[in-house]
């Protein structure tokens, strides 16, 4: 079975880990010690074999990489002759409706049928969704499962994947998925009323901090942008992602390798991940350019913009939360006005 659309997904880290070439002998992994990450904003968290490369979105995804250089054979669903392994673990506001959403986006990469589920599952006594799939790819097999658990309105899931023998890794994955812990969605405070000695009402959906009108400036590989001053600048998978105190608000600006395609080709084939609608044309950091304007979650709107540059695709993905639209939709609207691609 195989994969449809075979670029590109949305942002999302992946791991892997490097042992030989196609036609050759899988040895096995050997794992002597685990290493725990805790996310510092969600707070789901997961024990991973030390010595394995970390990359980490917070408040959004973290993945682990047991090799530095299968990036492409996970994304493109291509293998090259590379063999490996991924662990992904992430976390995000909005329950059964963002559940919901990120399963139909997820199984939407491949062909119909390829993704097994969801299923009902239990995952260290939490009940739980799986998602599966197994297939055939050259003279190996990519196999994956991933578990979705609830926990108030964080929906948070792990995945495990394999290039070659799922066998080889199984006690490695099963150490894992035994360590995992699901998101919290942490209470913020808002500033109190005058006169309020109480310091405010706890309230999850409504932050006191939002972007700042005062922008600073950041330089990239191939563009340049300003962000609210308020914001932090965090590593994410070949790129930035700017954030504040909602981890459901954020721009974030990755580079896409387009394989030989042009522009209008590598987004036709992303339709299919942005809700299958075609995407309106846009000037983005100065270049021709393409958005797509889709619902990332539960009161979560996104835009995902695509131009080309020095043969790489720039892509800009931003969500806001609806209910503070007036806050951060001019914040991000002065981002993109700032955005120049080289």
């Amino acid at each position: 079975m195989k994969k449809l659309t075979a670029l590109l997904l949305p942002p999302v880290l992946l791991a892997t880990l490097l042992v030989g070439c196609g036609g050759k002998e899988e040895p096995k992994p050997e794992v002597k010690n685990y290493t725990e990450y805790s996310d510092p904003i969600l707070k789901f968290g997961v024990k991973y074999p030390e010595g394995w490369t970390e990359t980490a979105q917070q408040g959004v995804t973290a993945a682990f990489y047991s090799g530095k250089n299968l990036y492409d054979a996970f994304t493109t669903f291509t293998p090259g002759g590379e063999r490996g392994a991924k662990i992904v673990v992430g976390a995000m506001p909005g329950g059964q409706a963002a559940m919901d959403a990120n399963i139909k986006e997820f199984s939407g990469q491949f062909d119909a049928g390829v993704v097994k589920g969801p299923e009902e599952a239990t995952l260290n006594g939490m009940a739980a969704k799986k998602l599966s799939y197994s297939f055939e790819a050259g003279d190996t097999k990519y196999t994956s499962e991933r578990f979705y658990v609830i926990d108030g309105d964080v929906v948070s899931y792990i995945e495990a994947g394999v290039i070659g023998t799922w066998d080889n890794y199984k006690p490695i994955f099963d150490q894992v998925m035994a360590s995992f812990k699901p998101g919290k969605m942490a209470a913020v405070a808002p500033a109190p009323a005058p006169g309020d000695t109480t310091g405010g009402a706890v309230r999850d959906s409504i932050v006191s901090d939002p972007p700042s009108a005062e922008m600073k400036s950041f330089s990239g590989a191939g563009y340049s942008i300003s962000y609210p001053a308020n914001f932090k600048v965090i590593s994410a998978s070949n790129g930035k992602q700017f954030i504040g105190t909602r981890v459901d608000s954020y721009v974030m600006v990755d580079q896409i390798d387009p394989k030989g395609m042009t522009l209008e080709q590598a987004v036709d084939q992303l339709k299919k991940n942005y809700g299958g609608r075609a995407p309106s044309a846009a000037s983005v950091g100065g270049k021709k350019g393409y958005v797509f304007n889709y619902s990332g979650g539960k009161d979560v709107s996104s835009r995902a913009y695509f131009a080309m540059a020095g043969g790489k695709i720039i892509r800009v993905t931003m969500n806001w939360f609806r209910p503070q639209q007036d806050q951060y939709g001019p914040a991000f609207d002065k981002m993109m006005g700032s955005l120049s691609i080289k």
